[in-house]
């Protein structure tokens, strides 16, 4: 057998813990120990022997980037990327590598990590004097987590989606083989900052609604620390309807159909700006059901899955409304400047792009046979 996969740092090695996580759990651990609190010092060394062993049976599979034959078939990383540029959406998972498959199992595993860090925190650490300062780090991990999966999920989209160039389909894939082969949060050189950072913006900002012109809540992302890149691209003057809706809809937290239904009660009533208690008696939920914030990685998900399955419903059925997902359309964007040439790697510059050392972006690199 030989492997096809672009070949690697030196140095680089796997780790159920990147450089961040790891840090916390050393602080935490640290903690815990100091106030004699074995149970939850406990609970995080057997969170990790269990992320260790499920790793460990992980890769028992093969490598994504290897070739292999058997009889007159054979595959190698260029078939499979052919394969997956050219799939019918509704029949992927039944081609995924096993080793995607449990991998994809491993994020969210990961992500319960995440989670438990946070149960530990609660329960042991709640009279420490920077009991706040290690909830938010204890976010930020959680947070990255997610955008993992996401960013999973929004790769996947594009490489299935025909009406885009085969061209970034096919980068497309090989961006996803990283996570697919080792779960590398960096395997997108900067998008993954982008979409950590768009998201870190969200959890500081209260939607207020109003005119739902969505001019506020820009400027709220933007002094959050949103990515320039992501504001720059729906700030440009060519900026497409479907595009500055699905902008609208992830500032909102509400679905195109959302937003129009809050529209017409403004039309039919006279009324120039919506408030939260406005809103709730539209839709005649509790004000409390209405999704104002995203401080917790729980919110993330439910925002961005009722996002993207109703993108992928109005694209099927060509209805009104954006066909992709805020973030997939940045995404998409960041594909298309990759093969033009203008974003360069240079491993040189790897902590650059809010990428950790270590995490490698080998998977965005075009392979070439």
């Amino acid at each position: 057998m030989t492997d096809d996969r672009p070949t690697p740092d030196a140095d680089q090695h796997f780790t159920v813990l990147h450089p961040r996580e790891r840090e916390l759990v050393e602080d935490l651990v640290k903690q815990l120990s100091l106030n004699g609190t074995r149970d939850g010092v406990v609970a995080i060394e057997e969170g990790i022997e269990r992320l260790e062993e499920l790793w460990q049976a992980i890769d028992r599979f093969p490598s994504v980037y290897e070739a292999q034959r058997l009889g007159s078939r054979y595959r190698n990383f260029a078939t499979l990327i052919e394969k997956f540029a050219h799939i019918n959406p509704y029949v992927t998972e039944a081609y995924l590598p096993t080793r995607a498959v449990l991998g994809r199992g491993y994020a969210m595993a990961k992500f319960n990590f995440c989670r438990l860090l946070g149960v530990v925190v609660e329960e042991f650490l709640q009279d420490e004097p920077d009991v706040d300062d290690l909830m938010e780090r204890v976010d930020d991990v959680m947070r990255e987590s997610v955008c993992t999966i996401i960013g999973e999920d929004l790769l996947m989209s594009i490489t299935s989606d025909e009406r885009l160039e085969e061209d970034v389909r096919k980068l497309a894939v090989s961006a996803i083989a990283g996570l697919w082969e080792e779960r590398e949060v960096g395997a997108m050189r900067g998008f993954f900052h982008v979409l950590t950072s768009i998201w870190r913006a969200k959890a500081s900002m209260t939607i207020n609604y109003g005119t739902l012109g969505g001019v506020a809540e820009l400027f709220c992302l933007a002094r959050g620390g949103c990515d320039e890149e992501f504001l720059s691209y729906f700030g440009r003057e060519d900026v497409g309807a479907d595009e500055r809706a699905a902008l609208l809809e992830f500032m909102f937290n509400a679905t195109y159909e959302e937003l129009e239904v809050m529209r017409r009660y403004m039309h039919e009533h006279g009324v120039k700006a919506l408030g939260a208690e406005d809103v709730a008696k539209i839709f005649n939920v509790p004000l409390t059901r209405l999704h104002r914030t995203t401080h917790r990685p729980e919110d993330i998900f439910f925002t961005f899955r009722e996002r993207q399955i109703m993108a992928s419903h109005r694209r099927v059925r060509n209805l009104p409304g954006p066909k992709k997902t805020a973030e997939e359309y940045v995404m998409v964007y960041l594909l298309r400047r990759q093969l033009e040439g203008r974003d360069s790697v240079d491993p040189a510059t790897d902590e650059q792009d809010g990428l950790p050392a270590g995490w490698s972006m080998r998977g965005l690199r075009p392979i070439t046979h």
